[in-house]
């Protein structure tokens, strides 16, 4: 389990990334092998239940009309009593009638309180289910960014899921045990008044439910993670087909995912069967214990009646409230084997609220330091995993408002320059400076408020186009949007759209081309003022006229601004104060543009190779 030490400096959070680990925990994997685990799991559960705490007054309604029902609903086993007991010997017409309209009437009463009862659990249940969604969605704002880029398809709404599933916890406790626990110690002594033979025979089976749902509970808590693994594996899959759907089909690789879609599917259906098969067992050896128990009390009360020691009228009331017992007996053994799944879903949710929060969303951002002065990268190394260095003991300066390039091949170490200087990830070794001082002296507000980045794929939310601009940035009125919109080149493509700025983007609005979501991102950084750039080959992939448009717009962008492109056209970076090359995580070479060509080096030997590849 990561367990980082913490730091605080000036509000930059910092902490080790061991990006090798399961984000998600193994916590699970250990208390699943802890005989300790299994008999704490209620206590494992409390804190899900003391979420409820500010709702004290439901909580106390609840328990209110628990008992008031519980006892309220005795009352027609006695009635029905009377009418074999007295009505009948002695044909009393008149008395079965009223007896038979107080029974209507209390049965009435009983669901009148059981619909408010159900009423107020699920207010309490679905309270409480809206705060820990705000709490998750808070939490996974919160995250560093290697949480979001190691996660896998589909884990994140697992933990969704987890949290339904732990937002019902109330529901478990106050339906399932403490109303069972109230028809249990209020029914219990009456049936023992009434027979106590009887009652010791119902309630012999209850040691044996209680030891096979303590088994099935351990059954259904392993197949539980393995369903997870196993339904994680087929979304990862649907999820690909469908992101990487042009590469597949440009591949025709329909065949082969659909085969791994299929045996994964398959291995998915095998676990439901299984669990299906353990529930199944589980219910039949219930209604076997409960038949066999129940054929008992017959015979026994039958006896007893016969010798005259026992009346039809008791044995009637007897079975209407031993009934209603059993019914809470086997509630309280089910809620309690249903808590096995539900610790999966506390191990997995924890892992994931337990995990160190790289910034807190503030109420009011409030003062943005700005970023100001060189950048210093004094023999800075960092890797991912157990790879090769992504960048070995690297030590550079940017001057400020000059444009520097980053160049060299793939995976040479331009993009986690970007990345480490914005904050995503923290250096392994050496130190980063702005401005003379170390970045983890600028809280993250700060830095993020000044650093931005030109992707090479720009992405946009299903929103408005004015709510996409204006995400992250304290500007809202029209007038400055729509010179935004003009300095990057935007405006005319923008005014033509259905709604203009309130058209929205997305599956339930318009689509816009590259070149378009290119110059939009670029509008929105003119809203933000950052005083860095970084310009991650902002004009890749584009027709000529897009670029000339994006160029346009960059070259604004970047005046008065410190500017860091990372080039695989070296033909576009020919005129940038500096030129950096990077090869497998150092710098080979520094210079201007005619400096490095009269080089006989790599920035060379790569710009030479594109000029005769792109002529």
């Amino acid at each position: 389990m990561w367990n980082p030490k913490l730091t605080e400096t000036a509000g930059y959070t910092e902490f080790p990334i061991p990006l090798s680990v399961n984000l998600w925990g193994n916590s699970w994997k250990q208390k699943a092998d802890n005989p300790k685990g299994r008999r704490a799991i209620l206590k494992k559960l409390q804190p899900y239940w003391k979420n409820v705490s500010e709702y004290k007054s439901l909580v106390l309604s609840l328990a209110f009309f628990y008992v008031i029902t519980a006892a309220i609903s005795l009352a027609p086993a006695f009635l029905q009593r009377k009418i074999f007991d007295f009505a009948i010997p002695n044909q009393d017409v008149p008395a079965l009638v009223y007896i038979l309209a107080a029974v209507v009437f209390i049965n009435a009463v009983v669901f009148g309180f059981n619909l408010i009862s159900e009423l107020l659990l699920t207010l309490l249940t679905e309270n409480n289910r809206l705060r820990m969604k705000r709490k998750l969605f808070r939490k996974l704002l919160c995250l560093p960014y290697p949480f979001h880029a190691l996660s896998k398809p589909g884990e994140v709404h697992k933990l969704s899921d987890d949290g339904d599933r732990l937002s019902n916890v109330p529901r478990i406790y106050m339906a399932d045990f403490l109303r069972n626990s109230i028809i249990i110690l209020i029914y219990y002594p009456i049936l023992f008044l009434l027979s106590y033979k009887l009652t010791l025979i119902r309630l012999a089976g209850f040691p044996l439910e209680l030891l096979a749902g303590r088994y099935f509970q351990k059954k259904d808590k392993e197949l539980e993670k393995q369903l997870w693994e196993k339904q994680r594996r087929v979304t990862s899959l649907i999820n690909q087909s469908h992101s990487g759907a042009r590469t597949l089909k440009s591949l025709q690789g329909e065949s082969e995912i659909y085969r791994q879609l299929r045996a994964a599917q398959l291995e998915l259906k095998e676990v439901h069967l299984q669990r299906r098969k353990t529930a199944s067992l589980w219910k039949g050896l219930n209604r076997l214990l409960s038949q066999i128990l129940g054929s008992l009390v017959f015979f026994l009360a039958a006896w007893d009646i016969i010798h005259g020691s026992f009346s039809f009228g008791s044995f009637i009331a007897f079975n209407i409230i031993n009934s209603q017992g059993s019914q809470a007996l086997s509630g309280f053994v089910n809620a309690y084997k249903s808590t096995g799944v539900l610790q999966n879903s506390a191990d997995r949710y924890e892992g994931a609220m337990s995990l160190p929060e790289e910034i807190t969303i503030p109420a009011n951002s409030g003062y943005c330091e700005k970023l100001a002065g060189n950048i210093e990268f004094r023999g800075v190394s960092f890797r991912y995993s157990g790879n090769m260095p992504a960048l070995d003991n690297v030590s550079f300066q940017i001057r400020e408002h000059s444009h520097t390039a980053l160049v060299g091949p793939s995976g040479s170490g331009k993009t986690t320059v970007a990345n480490l200087l914005l904050g995503l990830y923290i250096p392994q070794q050496g130190e980063i400076r702005v401005g003379n001082r170390p970045l983890r002296q600028y809280s993250l507000h700060s830095l993020r408020g000044s650093v931005a980045v030109v992707p090479q794929e720009t992405f946009l939310f299903e929103a408005s186009i004015r709510d996409n601009l204006t995400l992250g940035s304290p500007v809202r009125n029209n007038r400055q949007i729509r010179e935004a919109l003009i300095q990057a080149n935007a405006a005319e493509f923008v005014d033509a759209l259905p709604a203009g700025l309130d058209t929205l983007y997305g599956t339930s609005g318009i689509t816009l081309s590259g070149g378009q979501k290119q110059r939009l991102s670029i509008a929105r950084l003119f809203l933000r003022n950052p005083s860095i750039i970084i310009l991650d080959e902002a004009t890749s992939s584009q027709d000529m006229e897009s670029e000339r448009l994006i160029q346009n717009a960059l070259e604004r962008l970047r005046r008065g601004r410190t500017t860091i492109t990372i080039a695989h056209r070296l033909n576009t970076v020919a005129r940038a104060d500096m030129i950096l090359v990077l090869d497998r995580g150092r710098i080979v070479q520094a210079g201007e543009h005619e400096q490095l060509m009269q080089e006989e080096g790599l920035y060379r030997q790569l710009f030479l190779t594109q000029e005769m590849h792109y002529g």
